[in-house]
């Protein structure tokens, strides 16, 4: 992926704004929709990432929605054959800001992720990667899921993904996933954002 910079068109429509952040996939932009006239956020994929990886993405969560989970519009379809996951923008920033605050903070901004976890269990899922950059708030400071690359079904055979930091010892030991590693994972993030640091490094 070449560089980008405020004001690339990316998609054909997509007008980039500023980076939100950037993790071992790709990065994420806040871009303006010139087509549907709104603000949206823009996951873009590192050369090296799966060609099929937004697509894959996207699928997935068009047929799991949850109030907790971040919305999401569809692909853009990049020049060189690639995709780009399209989502819902939230304003309120991840739950970064949140560490070492005290439990009346973090816990109200968390509670909706909870339902979301019971859904994504009955739904056979599991994220995988629980870390503060993968809870983002929105305008009112409830947080929602995002990320959902390395997510699976729950029991299929894979190599361990996802943030080491909140990873549980199962799938450090090569287990298949199960929403039992999203509880964990919940776990250590809830340790994290309380004592201002991960359980173990």
């Amino acid at each position: 992926m070449q560089e980008l910079t405020r004001g690339d068109r990316v998609g054909g429509r997509y007008v980039l704004v500023r980076r939100l952040g950037a993790g071992t996939h790709g990065e994420t932009w806040l871009a303006d929709d010139a087509d549907g006239r709104r603000r949206v956020a823009l996951k873009l994929p590192l050369a090296s990432s799966p060609p099929d990886a937004a697509r894959r993405e996207a699928e997935l969560l068009q047929r799991f929605t949850h109030p907790a989970v971040a919305a999401v519009h569809g692909v853009a379809e990049l020049d060189d054959g690639r995709a780009a996951l399209v989502q819902e923008y939230l304003s309120g920033g991840d739950l970064a800001s949140l560490r070492g605050r005290p439990w009346q903070q973090v816990l109200p901004a968390l509670r909706p992720v909870l339902d979301a976890l019971v859904a994504l269990a009955d739904a056979g899922l599991a994220h995988v990667d629980f870390k503060p950059a993968n809870l983002v708030r929105d305008e009112d400071g409830r947080a929602k899921l995002v990320d959902f690359g390395v997510a699976v079904l729950a029991h299929a055979p894979g190599a361990p993904t996802g943030s080491p930091y909140s990873r549980s010892p199962a799938q450090w030991r090569g287990a298949v996933p199960t929403p039992a590693d999203d509880a964990y994972g919940l776990g250590a993030l809830l340790f994290e954002l309380l004592a201002g640091h991960p359980p173990y490094y």
